[in-house]
């Protein structure tokens, strides 16, 4: 119960029965005076002392029960003795002895109707307008009428019955009040359940919202906020940093593959359980999702880095088995302020390096080249939808020549950008396009000049030129169905490379034969990376393959080169395909090639990627290269 609950029913408590107290309080003292009416006057003081004294605390001792202040209490009780005797005994000793009857029997109307009404708040309106104005009267008129005892009883009698009827409506108050506050309790009860259930639940939801429920450590936004506290709180005493190890586990998805996933999340949780036993208390470790993880440490880099990999070099319990795991871990630190995406970027890319060199240090720590680099990229990354809207990534191309008659058999599409600083290669930016979302609208620019680069060739009297345009495997079914595609395929061959079609060999197939449907030849690009897989690539619905250029820069160090390239060939004559070597530079690898009976082949030898308009206009004039001296037009831009 509240404050104010328990002073509202402690002073109903105290108003219950008060009008009756009232009433009966100065019946009784009317009584005594009127019994010993006549009596001297000392005999009359002391028992107008003695009622006084015996009726005045009757309210008081009535509601004793139910007053919970003692001291409060009493103190009132002793107050009103006194000052009933006081008041009576001045009256009796101002007063002139026949008037003191009347004075007292005013007194005590007036003070019974007051009662009433000061006690009774509800009823005040009408104690005012009746109860006090015709008893003060009726007391007014005792002092001029001595004999006027019977009046008084009767207005008496009617003040007391008034008190009943008052205190009646007390007792039902108080029995509301009463109900309503025990109503309150259980609501308030209620409502402190509800509450306590309801910070419980938002417990609950804070510890979702900011942990992994799977490993049980702080998730993506719950680091990312860590990262970005830490990072606000570094000073200028240059002594303080923070540090960030980014990694992931190596060969994560064999073991799914392998043992399923249930060992996979049980394996997660084992990760975790490490790097929470090797990290310090000052530290925070986070799964980001699936096999990545990330550590937030003040210690330096090469500390944190060690600490992770030593997690890492005994095999860890999963379920009833050991595994050996290995982690790529990338490490950076600052000791100056920085965006939390910024140093987890560091971070990451200090990982990447580290799986890509596929160096034997346990961890890789971000420095100055990696950061060079990724300076590089955030220019081309803000450059790069400016420069394609205003048409400066386009397309050149790269003859495919007949290595015995120097003509121009086909063209290859390549990507350049053609920047203010130089041509570009799509290596230096392409990955970049990629992410942006631009790759679809490469893929159809290239065609249309392409398909352009044709009509013209058309236009200048020549046959329509085959030209070879790399798709990237996530585009190719895209692509068979776009506009750009509607027009004439027959002299369009669509590249892709070894290592997408072998992965997903019955898709490759059912895509790839939709090409050859719509008039497409299709080649395999890069082929002989996976040598091990030749056999499967080759029965694959192809028409040619283009021999890597790995291949060709070794010819002349060894037999083992023009071994595969011999072995490539002869598979190539039995299936009926074409065949390309890519990465010619000199006479000698292009007469090696010859003799090993590659018919085509395209490299700086003959010309790099060029413009469409150079192209045009040798296939305009039937340029042939020259094959003597093997000197194509080599003044042209070194873009390839």
């Amino acid at each position: 119960m509240n404050v104010d609950d328990q002073q509202a029913l402690t002073r109903e408590r105290y108003r219950l029965g008060m009008n009756e107290s009232f009433a009966f309080s100065y019946v009784l003292i009317v009584l005594v005076v009127v019994m010993f009416r006549g009596q001297s006057s000392g005999t009359g003081l002391v028992l107008w002392a003695a009622a006084v004294g015996l009726a005045t605390p009757l309210p008081k001792l009535i509601n004793a029960k139910v007053t919970r202040n003692r001291t409060w209490y009493w103190t009132a009780v002793v107050g009103e003795v006194v000052y009933g005797i006081a008041f009576g005994s001045i009256t009796w000793l101002a007063l002139p002895s026949s008037h003191v009857y009347q004075a007292l029997l005013a007194a005590i109307l007036t003070g019974v109707c007051l009662g009433a009404s000061i006690s009774a708040a509800r009823f005040r309106l009408l104690n005012n307008a009746f109860v006090v104005p015709f008893t003060t009267v009726a007391a007014a008129g005792y002092l001029v009428a001595p004999d006027g005892l019977t009046i008084a009883v009767v207005i008496l009698g009617v003040a007391f019955l008034f008190g009943l009827l008052v205190s009646e409506g007390h007792r039902e108050r108080h029995v509301n009040l009463h109900s309503v506050i025990h109503e309150n309790e259980l609501l308030v009860d209620e409502l402190q359940t509800e509450h306590k259930a309801l910070i419980s639940a938002n417990h609950r939801l804070d510890a979702q919202a900011w942990t992994d429920s799977l490993t049980g450590l702080a998730n993506r936004p719950a680091v990312m906020a860590e990262l970005h506290d830490r990072l606000a709180k570094l000073g200028d005493d240059g002594e303080s940093k923070v540090t960030v190890a980014y990694l992931d586990l190596n060969g994560f998805k064999q073991i799914n593959d392998t043992w399923g996933h249930r060992t996979g999340d049980q394996l997660l949780i084992a990760v975790a359980e490490q790097i929470r036993r090797v990290i310090g208390e000052d530290a925070i470790g986070s799964r980001l999702g699936g096999d990545e993880f990330v550590v937030i440490e003040s210690i330096g880099s090469d500390a944190l880095g060690e600490a992770l990999a030593a997690a890492f070099r005994e095999p860890l319990q999963v379920g009833d088995r050991q595994l050996a795991i290995l982690a790529s871990i990338g490490v950076a630190s600052t000791i100056e302020p920085t965006s939390a995406d910024e140093l987890l970027r560091f971070a990451d890319k200090a990982l990447y390096e580290h799986k890509e060199s596929g160096s034997q240090d346990e961890w890789r720590v971000f420095d100055r080249a990696m950061r060079n680099e990724l300076a590089v990229r955030r220019r081309v990354e803000g450059e790069i939808h400016y420069a394609f809207d205003a048409g400066d990534i386009t397309t050149w191309f790269q003859p495919v020549v007949d290595l015995v008659t120097g003509k121009i058999v086909s063209i290859e599409a390549l990507v350049r950008w053609e920047h203010i600083t130089g041509v570009r290669t799509a290596g230096a930016f392409l990955d970049v396009l990629i992410e942006e979302g631009m790759l679809d609208a490469l893929t159809e620019r290239t065609f249309e000049i392409a398909h352009d680069l044709q009509n013209a060739v058309v236009a200048a009297g020549r046959e329509r030129p085959r030209v070879n345009i790399n798709v990237a495997p996530q585009q190719l079914e895209q692509v068979l169905t776009a506009k750009t595609c509607e027009g004439d395929l027959d002299c369009i061959s669509i590249e892709i490379t070894e290592d997408s079609a072998i992965p997903n060999p019955e898709r490759a197939t059912r895509v790839l034969k939709q090409a050859r449907e719509l008039g497409a030849r299709v080649l395999v690009d890069d082929f002989g990376i996976g040598y091990s897989g030749l056999a499967r690539t080759a029965a694959l619905p192809i028409d040619g393959i283009k021999i890597d250029r790995s291949f060709v820069s070794t010819l002349s160090g060894g037999i083992q080169s023009a071994a595969v390239i011999s072995t490539i060939v002869d598979l190539a004559d039995k299936l009926d395909l074409s065949v390309i070597a890519e990465g010619i530079e000199t006479t000698e690898q292009r007469d090696e090639l010859l003799r090993l009976g590659v018919p085509d082949g395209q490299g700086f030898l003959f010309s790099p990627a060029v413009p469409a308009a150079q192209i045009i206009e040798w296939l305009a004039h039937d340029h042939r290269f020259g094959l003597d001296s093997g000197h194509g037009p080599m003044s042209l831009p070194d873009a390839a």
